[in-house]
């Protein structure tokens, strides 16, 4: 649209807008200061232009550049109002002129020059107060103008678009009406597009005590360490006036009295001085709109003093309730007992909500942070990482999962995702939390079936009477234990609590049920009541009880079951509950870091020998009669020897040896392939007999042949050809009847030569296993 500048026939400033409704409220154009602008001739008149949208806005329309000029030198020129006539706008005066503002006016929309609406936009109110404009805005709280906007009077302000912009068209200074798509504030509920507009509020001015709020932010611990000297940081350093008033019936009333003579405004901080100052207030009252809407005081000046009408912002009530959930200040007993709080939990969006609103009261009443520790976590979202919502059709109710999965599969999946991050929900994983808790569950049958047959009493046979009765797998596991407690401890005062859950899922699924039960059942299964057993019983009962005081927190409903039922009965003088037991703490005698780590390598190594006999399709319970081990690492060969036994066990082997890397190239054969695009090309009609002779050429022989002399050379039919390294490849091939894993340490070769006793072997093995299997069918 075209707005006449003053003094000069046919002479125009190119505005535009989004929203023809804010005209009638126009007081100004902002241009950038240093940008180039355009005076350009169209149809017989000249307007102003950024020059960088010339091409966008005029489009196909011949125009002539008369004139060029920085931004800057637009500065002052004034204009009539667009809707002159309409409105009874007066031009002149500190309104209607151009304002510079390198801010607010970009080159990727739009004409380069804005229009700009103190009244109805918050960049257009903070160019207008710079500049010491008037806030204009003639529109009521309904979204209605009011008399000041003229001929709009008493419209809707959406239904006055399109009367807005054929008013402009009658006037002849509508350039051009499109529709374009771009963002705009919507209502976050009902998703109506909303009306912007400048009203009298009530303010805390953050600006004069932020610094403080910086600073008092730096003696908070945060978690994870970012969100405050980053983000909440951030926030603070762009703080800007809070807003506390609110135009609703609803919430606390503003406890401010203004007086209708001087204009003196009284705060009044307490029911007890109300009533003291009121004048003739009724003797019970609510301290809500409806109980001290009516209730007047008298001002000093002799005047009579109202209430004023708003109620005060959600967040400010949020704000205090740290210390005015402690009955402060009438009791600063509890104040001093209980606050600052040691810790708040909440959301990433609180940044701006909940964390700023208390931090801002804080230092206000009592100029120090009002908390210790903050932990900030994510939130919970669809499977693809949309909020969810009902209104999306999104929505998965906790208690839908609970009724599918129970509470503590739900509980123990959540509280495995990191804390601070969002993560999206799923079905899958909470069903594998579900399974999980039945291998808990499994793991603790296991144990208690066995120690109940064999009347095993923990508090006799404790692992310091047993020690000198421990296998390796014994002392691995009492170390995994107390490290499990040291880490847990650490996690959990630390707040990663996903770390703390992670690390006890880890030690119960692979450590326990996957790895320690299976190396000592066949001790279980004795029938003799040995030392041997009994160690076994003290390592496994002192691990289980461990773990279940730390995961009760995790999974409060299954470990409280487990603990009745398992251990109660053990330990009668133990606490009724498993949540009244005490932390355990750990044992450091106990903690042996170079076991654990030569524990890993055999699972690392049983791993691989595993993957390995499956792609042969062998079975683990037929038994090999020997695994290579190529590696070179200390940790590799140390274990090789110090957990021998226990390695012939797991990889079912007879004889396990280690070999070097460098001598890995003795097992393996290099096979020669032809390559017929450079064998081709060399010898034409004689390349096939030449690849067939190279085929069985030794690949050895053939790389060192070719280091040494530069080419190879291959006799066929009495003539020589010679072979150069771009005329082959070698391809590594295993040697035969060996199978092949690898695991991160380096590789194992499973050789598959099986004699006829190991046969035998393998047989009986499936029998048992048949039978053991019939006996638990039979629940024998």
């Amino acid at each position: 649209m075209k707005l006449p500048i003053l003094g000069k026939p046919r002479e125009f400033l190119l505005i535009w807008t989004t929203t023809p409704w804010t005209l009638p409220a126009n007081e100004g154009v902002m241009i950038h200061p240093d940008m180039i602008y355009a005076v350009v001739e169209v149809d017989g008149e000249k307007l102003i232009i950024a020059k960088d949208r010339l091409s966008p806005v005029l489009k196909e329309k011949p125009y002539e550049i008369l004139e060029e000029m920085k931004g800057q030198d637009l500065e002052g020129v004034s204009y009539v109002p667009p809707l002159l006539e309409e409105t009874h706008q007066k031009p002149g005066g500190k309104l209607h002129r151009v304002f510079l503002s390198s801010e607010y006016v970009t080159m990727t929309d739009g004409t380069g020059l804005v229009h700009m609406a103190p009244g109805h936009g918050e960049e257009d109110f903070e160019v207008g107060e710079r500049n010491g404009l008037p806030i204009l805005s003639p529109v009521d709280a309904s979204g209605h103008f009011t008399s000041d906007a003229g001929k709009y009077a008493g419209l809707y302000v959406r239904d006055a678009n399109p009367v807005i912009v054929k008013d402009l068209e009658t006037r002849r200074l509508l350039f051009r009406e499109e529709t374009i798509e771009h963002s705009y504030p919507h209502c976050w509920r009902c998703k109506t597009p909303l009306i912007l507009r400048a009203t009298d509020q009530w303010f805390i001015k953050v600006t004069k005590f932020k610094q403080k709020m910086i600073q008092e932010n730096e003696r908070v611990r945060w978690t994870p360490e970012w969100a405050g000297s980053k983000r909440f940081h951030t926030w603070l350093v762009g703080a800007r006036d809070w807003v506390i008033s609110r135009q609703r019936y609803w919430g606390t009333p503003l406890p401010v009295w203004t007086c209708q003579e001087c204009g003196e405004h009284l705060v009044v901080g307490s029911r007890a001085e109300l009533e003291k100052i009121a004048v003739g207030h009724p003797r019970k009252f609510e301290l809500h709109r409806n109980g001290v809407d009516q209730i007047e005081t008298r001002c000093k000046c002799g005047g009579t003093a109202r209430r004023e009408p708003d109620v005060l912002d959600g967040w400010l009530d949020s704000g205090v309730a740290s210390w005015a959930g402690l009955d402060y200040p009438p009791n600063l007993k509890k104040l001093r007992a209980w606050w600052p709080a040691d810790a708040i939990v909440e959301a990433h969006d609180q940044t701006r909500g909940w964390f700023y609103n208390q931090l801002g009261s804080s230092i206000l009443v009592f100029n120090k942070t009002p908390y210790k520790t903050v932990l900030m976590h994510g939130h919970t979202l669809d499977p693809d990482g949309e909020k969810m919502s009902k209104s999306k059709g999104n929505f998965v109710s906790p208690e839908d999962v609970i009724a599918k999965h129970g509470r503590d599969a739900l509980r123990f999946y959540t509280l495995q995702t990191t804390v601070w991050d969002d993560f999206r929900f799923s079905w899958n994983a909470v069903e594998t939390a579900a399974r999980d808790l039945q291998i808990v569950w499994n793991v603790f049958a296991f144990a208690t079936l066995y120690m109940n047959l064999d009347k095993f009493t923990p508090n006799k046979w404790s692992p310091q009477k047993l020690a000198k009765s421990f296998h390796p797998e014994d002392k691995w596991l009492l170390s995994r234990t107390e490290t499990l407690m040291r880490d847990v401890t650490k996690y959990m005062d630390g707040l990663e609590i996903h770390l703390a859950v992670r690390a006890l899922r880890q030690f119960v699924i692979e450590d326990l049920s996957h790895w320690y039960i299976r190396l000592v059942r066949r001790r279980f299964w004795l029938e003799k009541t040995s030392r041997d057993k009994l160690a076994a019983y003290a390592v496994l009962y002192h691990a289980l009880r461990s773990w279940l005081a730390f995961a009760a927190p995790a999974m409060p409903f299954l470990t409280e079951t487990i603990y009745r039922e398992a251990f109660r009965s053990t330990e009668p003088l133990s606490p009724e509950s498993i949540h009244m037991t005490a932390w355990p703490s750990a044992d450091k005698k106990w903690i042996n870091k170079t076991l654990e780590e030569e524990m890993r390598i055999v699972q690392h190594i049983s791993d691989a020998t595993a993957s390995a006999r499956q792609s042969k399709k062998i079975k683990l319970r037929q038994p090999v009669s020997t695994i290579l081990i190529v590696a070179d690492k200390p940790i590799v060969k140390r274990t090789v020897r110090t957990l021998r036994e226990l390695l012939l066990q797991e990889v079912n082997a007879k004889d396990v040896r280690l070999v070097s890397l460098a001598k890995e190239e003795r097992l393996k054969k290099l096979i020669v392939e032809p390559n017929f695009k450079a064998l081709g090309p060399a010898f034409r009609g004689e390349a096939n007999k030449v690849a067939e002779r190279l085929r069985l050429v030794d690949g050895r022989q053939l790389m060192r042949v070719l280091k040494q002399e530069g080419y190879f050379p291959v006799k066929v039919d009495e003539k020589e050809y010679r072979i150069t390294n771009a005329m082959v490849s070698l391809k590594e091939e295993i040697p035969e009847n060996h199978a092949i894993g690898t695991f991160e340490e380096g590789r194992v070769y499973v050789d598959l030569t099986i004699p006829s006793e190991l046969v035998r072997e393998g047989f009986v093995r499936e029998v048992i296993r048949r039978l053991q299997e019939m006996r638990k069918r039979l629940d024998l």
